[in-house]
C-alpha cells in the first residue's frame, strides 16, 4: 500500500555553482541528465529515493537537500561522484562501480 507514502518523501536538492562545473546526474536510477553550471547559477532536482551524482569540477558545488545544507567537499578541479539520499551523501569509493 501506499496510503503513507506522501509528497514529503521526495527529495529536493538543489546544486548552486561558484564557478563553471558539468554535471551528470542519475535521478532515481531512472533517467540521467547531463549539464553545465556556470558561476553563480543553481539548478534544482526532484526525487523520490535517490540521487547518483557526478560534479566535473567538484570544489566550486555547494548542495542543498529540502533547503538544508549538505556538508559537502569537492576538491577544486577534481571529479567526484556521489549518493544523496533522505539520509544524506555518501561518497563512491574511488568512483568505481562496487559489484
Amino acid at each position: 500500500s501506499e496510503a503513507n507514502i506522501g509528497t514529503s518523501d521526495s527529495l529536493l536538492l538543489t546544486i548552486t555553482a561558484n564557478d563553471t562545473s558539468w554535471i551528470k546526474v542519475s535521478v532515481d536510477n531512472l533517467s540521467t541528465e547531463e549539464f553545465t553550471l556556470f558561476p553563480g547559477s543553481k539548478k534544482s532536482l526532484k526525487a523520490e529515493t535517490s540521487y547518483n551524482i557526478t560534479f566535473g569540477n567538484s570544489g566550486v558545488i555547494k548542495l542543498q537537500l529540502n533547503n538544508q545544507p549538505l556538508l559537502f567537499t569537492g576538491k577544486s578541479k577534481s571529479a567526484l561522484s556521489v549518493v544523496i539520499d533522505k539520509d544524506g551523501i555518501k561518497y563512491s569509493k574511488n568512483s568505481t562501480l562496487q559489484r
